[in-house]
């Protein structure tokens, strides 16, 4: 299990040039703080923040919206680290937010953003209270990565990991929560077990509205561990909702959801040069509806993945392939709960939500490729019941990560990084089929994605003082079906692109400039699902994609430090529909940001 904390001194702090009030309040608290950690070590603090200015254009051609658009707004998170004793700490971050153009405190706000409390009980236990970070494996606890990246230019990634990402709580694939968590080993030096690990943890998940019932999440991990030979864990979550505890016009029913599974790393070879592993994992989960009578009893699922891994030491090569089977009926709250909210309302996109040119008849947005780099209110930070929506432009095959249903086959990863840091790559390819066909009695749906990303530090091999970075990335995901008929034919197609470039004019002072495109044409058919999770029904009609996505962005960065900077750029978004030409829309968005930490 992977518990990751917020380290304040590890965030950014993005600063405008505006909003004096939120700066002098943040000045008098770094002052006060100063005072107290010269009298007393067992309080430390933090401070970072982001200052962001942002102005909006729209293609001419609308109507129905004012030609430009101007928000911002400065921001600053006060870290505070308190050890009353060696075995306790204490972690909390107070936020202060100006809207850029309010005045006297009107739009302000101050908030709690963050706490948790952790420590050692009777030199042994180690645990955590407040909000947590948790993972586990892929198949039960796991934030999968986002939509449409691959291998992102800096000019894109900047704004998704300092706004979007952090303002989600997003890092790495853990998921963000509240509740407790507690581990301890036991130290067992045999000569077939080294310790036994304990992890155990329990969640209070967010309601999506008022209607639903309380739920919570526990689990765990159990670890055995012999370092030179083998890994062996057994991990279980449920997620569990309370009945009773809806509002009175909701109806009473509720719902569990365990998922059990066993993991395996097992040491085959072990030398200087090489090292090859076998990786396994499968395991079991259960939908339980209660007080429903038209619920099925209980809807059972199963997975299996398992596969070899090479590592070639000296030559900085890594291969894994692996088989995998996953039931259509598998169901893992924890690692099906997508990243991006597809089902956000066209009115709650932050930019631009209708366009055209008349009133009465207005096109709506969905979320795109524009919004899950510039609008923090389209992403997820729920574990949901229930599959989430997905938009297949940006991926078919595997919208879930590798725990999405019904799908079997092969998965295939290389990457090389060379040793100095001058080059990094890596190729991976997934062949897939469904287990029991969806939509066609007799036709299964295929599937076939090939991923390809390459970064370069041009400067390091050229031994060039100044930087000089190169990004690459190249994503196809393609759905094929055969059909017995015009109605089950599926051919769907999307191809994903990225690429950038860093270069230093002057020290620290870096051009940016990027691209991403994302191409997506052909039929497939949209799955309908009752209130069991279950597939009911496919639509009858095909529906059908013919479209271009394509963002340019590029600006200037000057870099204070790693984590500090002040950046201009450009970004230009046009999504071209071929088969609805009206619904084409072309905008561009001028950024500022300044993003200081210390």
């Amino acid at each position: 299990m992977t518990i990751i904390s917020m380290n304040p001194l590890q965030n950014t702090w993005k600063f405008s040039l505006s909003a004096t009030r939120t700066v002098l309040v943040a000045l008098l608290g770094l002052t006060y703080m100063q005072q107290v950690q010269a009298q007393d070590e067992k309080v430390k603090f933090g401070i970072y923040g982001r200052g962001l200015q942002q102005s909006d254009r729209l293609d001419k051609r609308d109507t129905l919206n004012v030609d430009r658009t101007s928000t911002g707004s400065v921001l600053m998170d006060l870290g505070f680290k308190i050890t009353p004793d060696k075995k306790t700490e204490i972690n909390a971050i107070l936020r202060l937010r100006s809207q850029l153009g309010s005045f006297y405190a009107a739009g302000d706000e101050s908030i709690l953003r963050w706490i948790y409390i952790r420590g050692i009980i009777a030199k042994t236990v180690n645990y955590e209270l407040g909000d947590i970070r948790l993972q586990l494996s892929p198949y039960t606890m796991y934030n999968n990565d986002g939509d449409a990246q691959i291998s992102e230019a800096a000019v894109f990634s900047d704004f998704r990991r300092d706004y979007i990402q952090y303002e989600n709580f997003n890092k790495g694939n853990s998921w963000w929560q509240q509740g407790a968590h507690a581990d301890f080993s036991i130290g067992a030096k045999t000569s077939f077990l080294d310790q036994v690990k304990f992890d155990v943890f329990f969640l209070r998940n967010r309601n999506q509205t008022a209607l639903d019932p309380a739920s919570f999440q526990t689990g765990g991990r159990v670890s055995l561990l012999k370092t030179s030979r083998y890994n062996l864990a057994a991990n279980y979550i449920n997620l569990y909702e309370i009945g009773g505890t809806q509002s009175l016009i909701a109806p009473k029913t509720y719902f569990h959801n365990p998922v059990g599974s066993g993991e395996l790393t097992a040491v085959l070879l072990n030398r200087a040069a090489m090292r090859l592993n076998l990786l396994a994992e499968g395991g079991l989960s259960q939908m339980n509806f209660f007080k429903d009578t038209l619920a099925p009893t209980n809807v059972n699922g199963a997975f299996f993945d398992a596969g070899l891994s090479v590592d070639l030491v000296k030559l900085g090569i890594n291969v894994k392939a692996t088989y995998r089977s996953v039931d259509p009926y598998f169901y893992s709250s924890g690692a099906q709960s997508k990243r991006v909210n597809f089902a956000t309302s066209s009115n709650d996109l932050a930019t631009f939500p209708i366009y055209g040119n008349d009133p009465l008849n207005p096109f709506s947005r969905s979320v795109s490729m524009f919004d899950m780099i510039h609008d923090p209110g389209v992403m997820n930070t729920q574990i949901t019941a229930g599959l989430m929506a997905y938009n297949p432009v940006y991926g078919n095959a595997t919208p879930f990560g590798v725990a999405t249903p019904n799908r079997t086959g092969v998965d295939i990863k290389a990457t090389w990084n060379d040793k100095n840091e001058k080059a990094g790559l890596a190729v991976n390819t997934a062949m897939l089929q469904e287990v029991v066909p969806a939509g066609s009695l007799t036709e299964k749906r295929s599937f076939m994605v090939i991923g390809l990303k390459a970064n370069a530090n041009i400067h390091k091999i050229i031994g060039w003082e100044k930087r000089i970075v190169l990004h690459g990335g190249f994503r196809m995901d393609q759905t094929n079906r055969p059909g017995v008929d015009s109605i089950d034919f599926v051919d769907l197609s999307s191809n994903l692109v990225d690429a950038g470039l860093e270069l230093e004019l002057i020290k620290k002072l870096d051009l940016l400039a990027g691209i991403k495109m994302n191409m997506a044409s052909g039929t497939e058919y949209t799955a309908l699902y009752n209130n069991y999770f279950q597939p009911i029904n496919w639509n009858t009609t095909f529906y059908k994609i013919d479209q271009t996505e394509t963002m340019i962005g590029y600006g200037a960065r000057y870099r204070f430090s790693n984590a500090s900077y002040l950046t201009l750029q450009h970004h230009l978004y046009n999504l071209e529909d071929a088969k609805t030409s009206a619904r084409s829309v072309k905008f561009d968005r001028i950024s500022l940001m300044f993003n200081l930490s210390f």
